[in-house]
């Protein structure tokens, strides 16, 4: 299984931030190569996305679980 963890700062309020990233649907409207996000399942404490995006000129395709810390991170 692989894992990522990435930050970023973002110059704006948190609350704000985690409003629009918690909108997974909307993903690739503001997130660079996304094509498309959609759930899968949902359960009380995460979330099974399929996601499609363009990777060094390839479109892949993956599935992966998310939770959402509200207030905190993705």
């Amino acid at each position: 299984m692989t894992t990522l963890d990435y930050s970023i700062e973002i110059d704006k309020p948190l609350t704000d931030v985690y409003a629009l990233a918690s909108q997974v649907e909307r993903q690739p409207e503001f997130m660079p190569d996304y094509l498309s996000c959609k759930v899968i399942d949902r359960q009380p404490e995460r979330m099974l996305l399929e996601r499609s995006a363009k990777i060094h000129g390839k479109v892949n395709v993956w599935q992966s679980w998310v939770r959402f810390l509200p207030d905190e991170g993705v």
